[in-house]
């Protein structure tokens, strides 16, 4: 999946919700973040 810059620029204006957090930096310990929000909707 590509992302333009008009995605992008929606994803910004619409902020952060249950799919999206918006980090200043990066750590490992977002890993487990990242997983987290992968499995919100669960496995079919």
């Amino acid at each position: 999946m590509k992302i333009t810059k008009n995605d992008l620029e929606i994803i910004l204006a619409e902020g952060e919700g249950q799919k999206i957090e918006f980090k200043r930096t990066w750590r490992d310990e977002y890993l487990k973040l990242i997983s987290a929000f992968a499995n919100a909707a669960g496995c079919d």
